[in-house]
């Protein structure tokens, strides 16, 4: 059986008709859907991707949806960052086009921001945007940004592969270095892993990174450590703890729940598991202390989660997307909770 809304394929050869009814996708109107999708950005109320085609699509609340039309055509490997009210993308190798709802992070519905050198990854909190380069500089931005700020540098030890930031605590930005050891390099935390006997032991080698509003885990040789309410409705401890009852595991995100990515292309999620908003992550209904595998979903090869829903992209090119769909963020159903993946056609 094809998961829940595959169909027989899909393609969008003229205008996204859908994507403008919806959400009102302005930038739409003169351009056309690619193939697929090459990566997909969840924030907390608005999904972005970037397309075959180079372009960038949004769908959600209407201020992220309506992606500014330079972002037409992008660099086949731009950076995406989607948080609470903004986005923001690649635009050059040094040029970072960021809109949204003002007030936050931005002082204006758009920005433009230069980093000083080229920019491989972003990295976003409600209040925060952070640029990885390929040196040993991290550059960041905190709210009420305008165009032209100038950042603030961060510097890194050795290069980073990727980070993450933490809602909760503002602009602690953490990196995986390229010896793959985990440092927090911006805020208040020094070790990423919190407890002193992972701190101090060097061959705690790590393949990847998650952090966000329900707590931060590291994926060490397949298995996943994890700390924070993630792990439990009551837990106050950011310190890593083993997630057991998970297969062997590529990568991990964090958003109100958790949800690791393993090496056969299946997705395990855990937490909070009706996405009503933040007081989710300490009084839902539902909250899973136990990895569960998510259904009716084809092989996967990326995840992606910030607040209450996640979307994967599959090696088709297609995105699912489940969980709090109120701003329509999944890009599909009816606007409830999306309690089983649907095939994101925004």
């Amino acid at each position: 059986m094809l998961p829940r809304g595959a169909g027989s394929g899909w393609t969008v050869s003229g205008r996204c008709v859908v994507a403008a009814l919806a959400v009102g996708c302005g930038a739409c109107s003169t351009t056309t859907w690619g193939r697929g999708y090459r990566e997909v950005v969840a924030g907390w109320s608005a999904t972005c991707a970037r397309t075959e085609d180079r372009s960038v699509r949004c769908w959600g609340i209407p201020q992220i949806a309506d992606v500014p039309r330079v972002l037409a055509e992008v660099a086949p490997t731009a950076p995406i960052a989607v948080s609470a009210g903004f986005a923001c993308a690649g635009h050059g190798e040094r040029e970072i086009l960021c809109w949204g709802l003002s007030g936050g992070f931005m002082a204006s519905t758009q920005v433009v921001l230069q980093a000083p050198d080229r920019v491989v990854r972003l990295v976003a909190d409600p209040w925060g945007l952070c640029a990885l380069g390929q040196g040993l500089e991290a550059w960041c931005w905190t709210r009420g940004t305008r165009t032209g700020d100038r950042p603030r540098v961060v510097q890194l030890p050795q290069p980073a592969i990727e980070g993450v930031m933490f809602f909760p605590l503002m602009q602690n930005l953490c990196v995986l270095l390229q010896d793959h050891t985990p440092r927090c390099v911006a805020g208040s935390w020094g070790c990423f892993a919190g407890r002193s006997d992972m701190c101090q032991d060097q061959s705690w080698a790590v393949s990847a990174l998650g952090g966000g509003i329900a707590g931060r885990c590291a994926v060490h040789g397949g298995r996943v450590f994890c700390g924070g309410p993630v792990i439990s409705l009551l837990r106050s401890s950011w310190d890593l703890v083993e997630v057991s009852g998970l297969p062997p595991i590529r990568s991990v995100v964090v958003g109100l729940q958790a949800c690791a990515l393993a090496v056969d292309g299946s997705v395990w999620c855990w937490g909070d598991n009706d996405g009503p908003g933040l007081h989710g992550v300490f009084l839902s209904s539902d909250f899973r202390r136990t990895p569960h595998r998510i259904q009716d979903l084809p092989p996967i090869r990326q995840v992606s989660s910030f607040g209450g829903h996640v979307c994967a992209l599959d090696y088709q090119g297609s995105v699912w997307c489940w969980g709090r769909n109120a701003d329509r963020e999944c890009g599909c159903g009816d606007g409830r909770i999306q309690r089983t993946p649907c095939r994101a056609l925004p």
